[in-house]
C-alpha cells in the first residue's frame, strides 16, 4: 500500500479468493487466498450406500462402505438373496406341491414342493384266480386258474402244465448215476451236482510203471518197481519190466578211464579202449613236430622270419666292409649273418629264422643281439638308458620277442631310431690335458650320467701325449661332471665365473661348481686342462679384456654380423655358445671380415681371439 509508483513486473500473483484445500469438495485450483468457503468430507453423502446420511454436504468415499442391494434377506424363503442388504418384503416362506394334477396339490403354497400323483397298477383283480394281485387297478387279462400237478422245475417229476402244486414233487435227493463215485441206489431223483467223481479203472499205485494218474479205481494191474531197468545205468537188469529209478544210480560213460592219457575223461567209468598215452608237438608247422605224438602238451615251439635293417646313413665315422648281425641266436658267430645293402641305399638287411620266444636265457626280455662288422671287427657301443636296449652282466645289448614274422624298422648304429630321426644318446669323446698337473695315476670322469661313481669311467692316454681321453654314450638331457683322479683321490677345482662352469647351491648351502654337458650330436670335445675351461697355454697367456684396447668388437650388441678391428694381426677367432660348444671358428680371418652367426640361436656368445701369444677372451650380446 505504501507503493506509490506501482512496478508490473513485481506485480506477480493475482489475488484470487476462494478454497485452496484440496481435499474440500469446493476446492478451487485457481484460488491463491483461502477466504474460509471450505466444505470439507463430514461423512457419507450417496444415497446409494446404507451409510448415507442427507444432512453431509460433502461426501467422504472412505464412509461409504456398504452398497444398497434390495431383495429377500430371510435365509429361510425359497428366494433369498445372499446380495441384498435391504429386505423389501418379497420373500417366498410357503413350500408344497404346485401341481393341480398331483394328490398332494397345495393352493397356498408359493415354494414348489415335491408332487405325488396317483398310480395305474396292471394284474389279475380276479381275487378267486391263483395269481390275484389285489393292488391291481386295471385287469390285464392274466388271471391264471388250478391245474393241479408238480410246479417244482427241480423235481423230477415237474409238470409244466401245472399251475396248483399238488404236494406230489418227487425233488433230487443224492447221486443215482452208476458212474460217479458219489452213487446211491436209493435214490429216486438223480442230483446231478451230486455227482462229482466219474468212475475210472485203472492202477493207482503212484510208485507203478503203468500207474494211472486218472484212475480212482484200482483194479489189480499195478506193476511195481523190482530193480533197474535203464540199459543206460550199470545197474541194468534185462529181467526188470518196471525200472526202479532209485536202483539206477551209475550213469555208463564210455570214455578214457587211463588218468596218464590225454584224452582221460574224468566222467568216463566204462573204458572204450580210446585212451591217447604219446605226448609231443602235433603241429605240422612247428619247429618240433614230433609225427609220433597223439597228445599235444603245448611244447611247439615256432620260428619266424625277421627282417632286421641297419641304417648306416652319414656314418662316416664307421671303417666297415660288411655289417653283420650278432645274438644269442646264432651263438654270436662273427660274421655267419653278414648284412646285405642290395639297392645300396646304406640301410643294409637280412632275414633269418628265430625261434619264437625270448631265447634260451629265462628272465631276459628277448633275444640279445647288436650290430657288428667284419667278423667283430667293430661293434655297437650300446647305450644303457636306450628303451630297446638291456643291461646286464656288464653287456649292453638289442632285445626281441619273436611272435610272428617282423620286419624291423631301420635303426641307426648304436642307436633305437634311424640315422635322421632325433637320437636319445649320442658319442661322446672327453679330453683332457693334464700337462699342469702331475698329482695323480689315472685321471676319470665323474657327473650325473654316471652318477658321480669314482673311477667306474678311467681315462686312457695310449699315446703317451698327456691328453687322456675316454669315449661313452651320453644322453640328450643336460648333466653336470667334472674330472677327478684315482677313484676321487683328487679333483677339480673350477672357478665359479668361467663360461665352461654351472655352478648350484643345495639346500644345506653348500656350493658346487662343475663343468656341463649338453649334446645333440656326436661329439668329440675339445681338449681342456685340468681345472681350465680351455686347453694348457704354454708359450701363449690367456687375458680377458678388461683394459685391453688393441682389437674392437662392432657392433655389440649385434642381430647376428659382426666384425672385429685390431691394430695386429689376429691369427683365428673361436666363436662358443652359452653352454660352451663351439659353433664357429676361423683361421688367419681377413682385415674387417664379417662373422655370420645369424643362424644361432643364442643371446650370448663368447669370443676366443688369438691375436701373436695372447689368448683373448670377450663377450658378444645377440639381439634379434
Amino acid at each position: 500500500a505504501s507503493v506509490t509508483c506501482s512496478d508490473f513486473s513485481a506485480c506477480i500473483t493475482l489475488i484470487v479468493n476462494g478454497c485452496t484445500d484440496m481435499t474440500a469438495c469446493n476446492y478451487d485450483n485457481l484460488a491463491t487466498v483461502d477466504d474460509g468457503s471450505c466444505d470439507l468430507p463430514n461423512g457419507c453423502g450417496d444415497p446409494l450406500y446404507l451409510e448415507y446420511a442427507a444432512s453431509v454436504t460433502c461426501s467422504d468415499f472412505s464412509a461409504c462402505i456398504t452398497l444398497i442391494v434390495n431383495g429377500c434377506t430371510d435365509m429361510t424363503a425359497c428366494n433369498y438373496d445372499a446380495l441384498a442388504t435391504i429386505d423389501d418384503g418379497s420373500c417366498l416362506t410357503v413350500y408344497g406341491c404346485v401341481n393341480t394334477a398331483a394328490i398332494n396339490y397345495n393352493s397356498l403354497a408359493n415354494c414348489p414342493d415335491t408332487c405325488i400323483f396317483p398310480q395305474v397298477t396292471f394284474g389279475c383283480t380276479d381275487s378267486i384266480a391263483v395269481n390275484y394281485n389285489p393292488t391291481a387297478t386295471i385287469d390285464d387279462s392274466s388271471c391264471i386258474y388250478c391245474v393241479y400237478g408238480c410246479i417244482d422245475i427241480l423235481a423230477c417229476n415237474y409238470d409244466s402244465l401245472a399251475t396248483c402244486d399238488d404236494g406230489s414233487c418227487d425233488l433230487p435227493n443224492g447221486c443215482g448215476d452208476p458212474l460217479y463215485l458219489e452213487y446211491n441206489p436209493l435214490v429216486t431223483c438223480n442230483d446231478t451236482n451230486a455227482c462229482v467223481i466219474i468212475i475210472v479203472n485203472g492202477c493207482t499205485d503212484a510208485t507203478a510203471c503203468n500207474w494211472d494218474q486218472l484212475a480212482n479205481i484200482d483194479n489189480g494191474s499195478c506193476d511195481l518197481p523190482i530193480g533197474c531197468g535203464d540199459p543206460l545205468y550199470l545197474e541194468y537188469d534185462a529181467l526188470v519190466t518196471c525200472s526202479d529209478t532209485n536202483a539206477c544210480i551209475t550213469l555208463i560213460v564210455n570214455g578214457c578211464t587211463d588218468t596218464a592219457a590225454c584224452n582221460f575223461d574224468i566222467l568216463a567209468n566204462t573204458d572204450d579202449n580210446s585212451c591217447l598215452l604219446n605226448y609231443g608237438c602235433i603241429d605240422s608247422l612247428a619247429y618240433n613236430y614230433d609225427t609220433l605224438a597223439t597228445c599235444f602238451d603245448s611244447s611247439c615251439i615256432y620260428e619266424y622270419n625277421v627282417t632286421f635293417q641297419l641304417d648306416l646313413r652319414n656314418q662316416n665315422t664307421l671303417t666297415y666292409v660288411n655289417p653283420e648281425l650278432n645274438g644269442s641266436f646264432n651263438s654270436w658267430c662273427g660274421n655267419c649273418a653278414q648284412m646285405t645293402d642290395v639297392n645300396n641305399d646304406s640301410i643294409w638287411e637280412i632275414t633269418i629264422p628265430i625261434l619264437e620266444g625270448v631265447g634260451p636265457v629265462s628272465g631276459l626280455p628277448g633275444w640279445e643281439y647288436k650290430f657288428s662288422a667284419d667278423n667283430w671287427n667293430i661293434q655297437e657301443s650300446l647305450f644303457s638308458g636306450d628303451p630297446c636296449v638291456f643291461s646286464a652282466f656288464g653287456f649292453s645289448n638289442r632285445f626281441i620277442n619273436v611272435t610272428k614274422d617282423t620286419i624291423l624298422d631301420p635303426v641307426c648304429w648304436q642307436s633305437c631310431n634311424d640315422c635322421y630321426a632325433p637320437q636319445t644318446a649320442y658319442d661322446v669323446t672327453f679330453r683332457l690335458d693334464m700337462s699342469n698337473n702331475s698329482n695323480f695315476s689315472v685321471p676319470e670322469v665323474n657327473g650325473e650320467f654316471n652318477s658321480w661313481c669314482g673311477n667306474c669311467w678311467p681315462m686312457t692316454d695310449d699315446d703317451g701325449d698327456n691328453i687322456w681321453e675316454f669315449n661313452t654314450l651320453i644322453d640328450t638331457a643336460k648333466h653336470e661332471y667334472k674330472f677327478s683322479a684315482d677313484n676321487w683321490g683328487t679333483q677339480e677345482q673350477l672357478d665359479s665365473s668361467a663360461t665352461c662352469v654351472f655352478t648350484t647351491v643345495d639346500s644345506l648351502g653348500n656350493v658346487f661348481s662343475n663343468r656341463y654337458l649338453h649334446i645333440n650330436s656326436d661329439t668329440i670335445l675339445d681338449v681342456v686342462c685340468w681345472n681350465e675351461c680351455d686347453t694348457c697355454l704354454t708359450t701363449t697367456s690367456l687375458i680377458l679384456n678388461e683394459n685391453d684396447n688393441s682389437y674392437t668388437i662392432f657392433p655389440n650388441p649385434s642381430t647376428g654380423i659382426f666384425y672385429i678391428k685390431s691394430s695386429d694381426k689376429i691369427d683365428k677367432v673361436i666363436v662358443y655358445d652359452i653352454l660352451n660348444k663351439k659353433i664357429l671358428e676361423k683361421n688367419n680371418p681377413g682385415i674387417l671380415q664379417p662373422f655370420n652367426i645369424s643362424d644361432i640361436n643364442s643371446s650370448i656368445l663368447f669370443l676366443e681371439i688369438y691375436i701373436n701369444d695372447k689368448v683373448i677372451m670377450d663377450k658378444l650380446i645377440i639381439t634379434k
